[in-house]
């Protein structure tokens, strides 16, 4: 009988999109890979989208920080949940279970650890901040193994850190597939990304510091959906997107980015050897971008702003100061040798 692989993990294209980059050196180890997430939501889309990979839904239901009456249904969607995930686990005969983390996780995670001993299913979970999730933190203990991104202060016994998962076509973008008309040759080229979502704060900042970087750079700005405005058309040097779906040839483009600082978005630019501007999200999180930073500043990888220090001028000097800052170069893309860890268990 062959093995079957559970990935798991989603909420955010951030758990989702480094379970598919791990399942492109998987396939030739395991019969079948399929994916568990919720019901109907993103990391569904994205897994039908990619391919080759069959997929299962799952009740979930996600912890909110603050208070919320929703917190109290969460035991009864999490018990629901791990007994349609045993019944998957069960039905589709799985050997390895693999979790992102997040909420989503969480059932099938707990639904394995209930299976494990007697079925010998093999579970790996993944942190990919500078600081474990409470899913993770809820199973570490338990799962076979728990890997990082970052080499942080080891708290478990079975913890290693192995990197990130990355995707490997962001290491095939080509500069010349850039839209080049609007753009000087002869400056500087300068990426703005929000995060997934975009960040009004950034498009806030650029837009009024806008003038003054566009003297010494072309620049291309990530939004957001629904982001964009109509002063952010028919600028000389400028191009505005709410979304690309080319962001390894923009990568390629860029000489400096400016990123949010989730854990994929500071492993893929500092994997690509760019030399790029974090501003870390804070109040929306649990401090986990500001931990990334800490890392990066603390390693001398990059430039931080923090939210609270964000003004159109300081964003402005940050950026220009880019251009004679030295940086270290760090590899942090661990797809390879976590793909090994899975199948070799």
């Amino acid at each position: 009988m062959g093995k079957t692989l559970i990935l798991t993990g989603g909420g955010t294209a951030g758990h989702i999109m480094p379970n598919l980059a791990i399942a492109e050196f998987l396939f030739a180890d395991f019969e079948r890979i399929i994916y568990l997430g919720r019901e109907e939501g993103l990391e569904k889309d994205l897994v039908e989208k990619f391919g080759g990979i069959e997929y299962f839904g799952v009740k979930t239901a996600k912890f909110k920080r603050s208070f919320s009456l929703d917190n109290l249904k969460i035991p009864f969607a999490l018990y629901k949940g791990i007994k349609e995930a045993k019944e998957i686990i069960l039905r589709e005969n799985v050997s390895h279970i693999f979790s992102k983390g997040g909420f989503v996780s969480l059932p099938v995670v707990l639904a394995g650890l209930a299976l494990k001993k007697k079925n010998n299913i093999k579970i790996i979970a993944h942190e990919s901040d500078a600081s474990f999730g409470i899913a993770n933190k809820l199973v570490a203990k338990k799962v076979d193994a728990i890997l990082t991104t970052f080499p942080i202060e080891k708290k478990y016994k079975n913890q290693f850190c192995l990197g990130s998962p990355i995707r490997q076509e962001l290491y095939k973008g080509d500069a010349k597939r850039v839209y080049q008309n609007n753009f000087d040759p002869k400056k500087k080229n300068l990426l703005v990304v929000g995060g997934s979502l975009g960040s009004g704060n950034i498009n806030a900042v650029l837009r009024e510091s806008r003038a003054e970087l566009l003297k010494n750079f072309n620049i291309y700005h990530i939004a957001g959906t629904g982001k964009l405005t109509d002063a952010d058309k028919g600028i000389s040097g400028y191009i505005a997107e709410e979304f690309s779906g080319d962001i390894a040839d923009l990568y390629a483009w860029a000489d400096f980015v400016v990123s949010r600082a989730g854990s994929n978005a500071v492993c893929e630019i500092l994997s690509l050897k760019k030399r790029a501007l974090f501003i870390p999200l804070e109040k929306q999180s649990r401090g986990d971008q500001v931990l990334n930073c800490e890392f990066v500043i603390s390693n001398n990888l990059g430039a931080v702003l923090r939210e609270k220090d964000l003004t159109a001028e300081s964003f402005a000097a940050a950026i220009l100061a880019l251009q004679k800052s030295k940086f270290k170069n760090i590899n942090l893309d661990g797809t390879k040798k976590i793909a090994e860890f899975i199948a070799s268990e």
